[in-house]
């Protein structure tokens, strides 16, 4: 299998380049990367396609905190099944197919809110008093909520009065931007939108984009899809129900959305909403890392 780095630098000269695949091609550096649990038969004689990866990956993250490269220029074309696709990003193919289900439902619902009543009245039956009965599967979990079943049937009443919206475009951008907050989330155990290196969102967003009218959903602990939009329109516990207003949103036109694992929830899903991008920045590096 070939391994093909190719780098295109605008802006700051091509002398980089020879420096930076030095860099990548040094025994001693990479000689201090974790060891694989499954080593790779490489080209390379002394290390391993995986360690290469993780050492391209912490200095493309260098490049970006340094220089503030927009992550949609970061660009990866590995097979779905690699290692490589499951490296980077702690991404894989179940990912994506998880965030194009829930961006398509999310759209469904914003365009016929009235569609998911059904599936919130399957639900009211099985609260006793703050306690959902919650059936996953064959097993039965019972999960403390703060309002109980009153706060499902007002989100009943909500979907029953409230216009259909337009749909939202799915930006890649975006996803990266909320991709990078779900990995904080995971790597610090994090729970809310406060990032681990003390920005909001909107902070997070403008480094790449400028933009008018944003704003940022979480949630944790879903199984499925339907989970998220359940826990979304619900907004069980949360003051003025912000999560279900940004849901339907008329300002908002597009949307980015990241998925990682958590370590006390087992997944976290991030999901940034924009009303207007007015342009990209810094738009100094592109690279594509081919296998």
């Amino acid at each position: 299998m070939n391994f093909i780095l190719v780098v295109v630098i605008t802006g700051l000269g091509y002398s980089l380049i020879p420096k930076l695949l030095k860099i990548v091609l040094t025994s001693q550096l990479i000689a201090k990367l974790p060891v694989p649990l499954s080593p790779v038969n490489t080209a390379v004689p002394f290390c391993t396609f995986k360690q290469v990866a993780l050492l391209i990956k912490v200095i493309a993250m260098l490049l970006l905190e340094i220089f503030s490269i927009p992550p949609t220029l970061l660009i990866i074309k590995v097979p779905v099944n690699s290692w490589a696709f499951r490296l980077w990003g702690k991404a894989n193919a179940n990912n994506k197919k998880f965030i194009d289900e829930f961006f398509s439902l999310h759209n469904e619902i914003r365009q016929d809110p009235k569609s998911f009543i059904p599936n919130l009245r399957r639900e009211l039956k099985n609260f006793q008093g703050n306690i959902w009965e919650r059936q996953i599967g064959n097993e039965i979990i019972s999960v403390e909520t703060h309002e109980g079943k009153k706060v499902v049937q007002e989100a009943i009443d909500f979907l029953q009065k409230i216009k259909p919206v337009e749909e939202l475009e799915l930006k890649e951008e975006i996803s990266k931007i909320a991709n990078s907050h779900a990995i904080d989330m995971a790597e610090n155990n994090l729970y809310d939108s406060k990032g681990s290196d003390g920005r909001n969102p909107d902070e997070r967003i403008k480094k790449f984009i400028d933009h008018k009218n944003m704003g940022e959903s979480i949630d944790l602990g879903f199984i499925t899809v339907e989970d998220i939009v359940f826990s979304i329109l619900v907004d069980d516990g949360v003051e003025g129900r912000s999560r279900r207003k940004q849901f339907f949103n008329p300002k908002f036109k597009f949307i980015g959305i990241g998925i990682s694992d958590h370590p006390d929830y087992e997944k976290c899903c991030v999901i940034d909403y924009i009303g207007e991008i007015i342009a990209f920045k810094n738009c100094n590096f592109f690279f594509k890392f081919f296998i």
